[in-house]
């Protein structure tokens, strides 16, 4: 997480993801889904939207809301 904190690093959409899937073995749900809503709001480049908006989805999806990721999908 640490690493998440170097300004080089910030903008890069791989590492937030990867993070957030750590947190997703771990079954800390609330701590990957906050790691991928950073990942939102640092990233702006919309070639990265797709991929952080795709690991939200699998997230709820693995989190068991179902109702989440349906309405992340519209």
């Amino acid at each position: 997480e640490k690493a998440l904190l170097l300004p080089s690093l910030r903008k890069n959409p791989k590492l937030w993801i990867c993070a957030s899937n750590f947190e997703i073995k771990k079954k800390t749900y609330t701590k990957a889904r906050t790691l991928l809503q950073k990942a939102k709001l640092k990233i702006t480049s919309p070639e990265h939207a797709p991929e952080i908006w795709y690991e939200s989805i699998q997230l709820e999806i693995v989190s068991d809301n179902i109702k989440i990721a349906r309405s992340l999908c519209s």
